[in-house]
């Protein structure tokens, strides 16, 4: 080979230097259901659990490329603060060695997980203590627990690592989603107008029936890995059992199918996105309509597995950044306001929007003082491949931009991830109203900002 050419293939090389490297990973899970009966997260009203009807678990998920590590952490949980995320994160730096910046933390937003941190969690507190002098349910021993059992799933999943292949591509799944906003015969926007509703005009706004799928494969002994999103919210149960929702019966029937794959379900944005079809009166909940959509949504995947096709070669990167969003406005009189409807929030002569924007008040109070810190994370995984991490509630028309707007092929958004501030509405949403924008606590104008931080930090990942 002549020396200029031999020359420029070294350099090739040099500055390519995960072009040739092998991409290793690694899965563990542990599981983190309270060891003892907790409140229960997701409604606005106090709830004990009586039981677990399956195990909530946090599945942890190693890549290694190089130099380079990275990690993610997916927890059967409403959200993760971002307090509790700096220290998850912490631990888990401290013990794998694995940089804090490159662990992303994600719920799936189970609404029957325990009530651990945030305005309700402080509020029941507060109450039981005064009354009783303790609290029988008292949630610090479960954080210490859920930071404790993240480190050890990380831990293993590092330890299990080894060279994977990646094979990715989408599914569609119809029927299942609905949008939950209406445009209704006042003029206004309604969000669960209930079923049958005469006066619905028609839905506010669209669903996102794509499934991006994501497998890592394995030789054996080590378990293949799927990785998969899908836009529709776990509020299909309600009850007081512990449990993991629709994304509990796809990993079981995957499993059992297969033999051997696991699978770890993100929530893609779908912050107005739910199971209720208001066309008709039949009832939609329970474990019975967990099962229906687990059941079918595992169908749909599994029959799409075949048709993944090879990436190209693997490149791990991470980037990161946080926005510091402008939050919503209120005075000292709306803050005294929003104290005395807490107070008495299981009032039912109290509307529920009042409720909410009470809680959005005193939550911004406690939590953002100055701004809503907005974090953007990507995990890159080939030039095929990219994992974005995104905070709270999106809502699907900027999930739909975002996702259509990405330069790679397959692109999976996992929201509620590494903070829970609330609902990410677009700017449509603000002027339209009702409940999604009541509860955010970001300005009009901040959810397009974000969306735009993750386009951008896309395409930079596309061009190194």
């Amino acid at each position: 080979m002549p020396l200029k050419l031999l020359l420029a293939a070294i350099m090739f090389f040099l500055l390519t230097p995960f072009a040739y490297a092998t991409l290793e990973a690694g899965v563990a899970m542990r599981e983190i259901t309270p060891q003892t009966p907790q409140r229960m997260s997701g409604y606005f009203s106090e709830r004990i659990s009586t039981g677990t009807h399956d195990p909530l678990m946090a599945k942890a998920v190693y890549f290694r490329q190089g130099d380079t590590e990275a990690a993610m952490i997916v927890c059967d949980l409403l959200g993760v603060s971002e307090g509790i995320t700096a220290r998850i994160r912490e631990a888990v730096s401290e013990e794998t060695g694995i940089p804090a910046e490159h662990i992303a933390v994600a719920a799936t937003h189970t609404h029957t997980g325990p009530l651990y941190y945030g305005v309700f969690r402080d509020l029941f507190h507060e109450a039981a203590v005064e009354q009783h002098g303790e609290d029988p349910y008292d949630p610090a021993p479960f954080v210490e627990y859920l930071i404790a059992q993240a480190v050890e799933a990380v831990g293993r999943a590092k330890e299990s690592a080894g060279p994977v292949s990646l094979r990715h591509g989408s599914t569609e799944q119809h029927g299942l989603s609905f949008n939950r906003r209406f445009y209704m015969r006042d003029g206004s926007v309604r969000f669960n107008p209930g079923k049958l509703n005469p006066d619905i005009v028609r839905e506010a706004g669209p669903i996102d029936p794509e499934i991006p799928l994501l497998m890592l494969r394995t030789s054996e002994p080590r378990t293949p890995l799927l990785i998969y999103t899908v836009a529709l919210h776990l509020d299909t149960v309600g009850g007081t059992e512990f449990g993991g929702d629709y994304p509990a019966v796809v990993h079981r029937i995957v499993r059992e199918r297969t033999r051997h794959v696991d699978a770890v379900f993100g929530i893609a944005p779908c912050g107005d996105i739910n199971h209720v079809d208001v066309s008709h009166g039949e009832p939609q909940k329970g474990h019975g309509e967990a099962g229906r959509i687990g059941e079918t949504l595992a169908a749909t995947i599994l029959n799409a597995l075949p048709t993944l096709e090879d990436s190209s070669p693997p490149a791990l990167a991470v980037a990161r950044t946080v926005i510091e969003a402008p939050r919503q406005s209120y005075d000292l009189e709306e803050l005294a306001w929003a104290r005395e409807t807490l107070a008495n929030v299981a009032d039912p002569a109290i509307p529920f929007l009042e409720k909410v924007r009470a809680r959005a008040v005193v939550d911004l109070e406690t939590r953002y003082p100055e701004h809503v810190p907005l974090e953007v994370q990507v995990i890159r995984l080939s030039s095929d491949v990219a994992i974005v991490f995104l905070p709270g509630e999106i809502l699907i028309d900027l999930g739909l931009h975002l996702k259509n707007a990405s330069p790679f092929e397959t692109t999976l958004i996992f929201t509620l991830a590494n903070g829970a501030p609330g609902y990410i509405p677009s700017t449509i949403a603000f002027e339209e109203g009702s409940y999604e924008t009541v509860n955010s606590r970001i300005r009009p104008g901040q959810g397009e900002v974000l969306i735009e931080a993750a386009r951008k930090m896309l395409y930079d990942l596309a061009k190194e």
